[in-house]
């Protein structure tokens, strides 16, 4: 997946690997995945930046008994000061099961 970005501060990205700023979220599950992104700036310099994000989804897997089920994922991103981005929903997912 693919995620634009634009940010006038240039606060995007923690320093700290333990502290996440990506949100995702798979519609058919209660709670949020959390991803770390790095410092976009050098040395946390205010600039504006833009650019693209690639994320890559780690493998869905069907949660009940059927052959296929059907999700989407939401996308947030959270700044060192701790505003949130827009939410970005993909289009509908169909996971299948490939073993059967």
């Amino acid at each position: 997946v693919t995620l634009h970005y634009q940010d006038a501060q240039g606060d995007l990205g923690e320093a700290d690997p333990d502290d996440p700023s990506l949100r995702i979220r798979d519609s058919r599950l209660q709670g949020d995945d959390w991803y770390h992104i790095p410092p976009l700036t050098p040395n946390f310099e205010e600039l504006y930046i833009e650019g693209d994000f690639l994320v890559q989804i780690p493998p869905l897997f069907l949660l009940g008994n059927g052959d296929q089920e059907t999700t989407t994922l939401s996308f947030q991103v959270y700044d060192r000061a701790g505003n949130a981005s827009n939410t970005v929903t993909s289009e509908t997912i169909l996971i299948v099961d490939t073993l059967r």
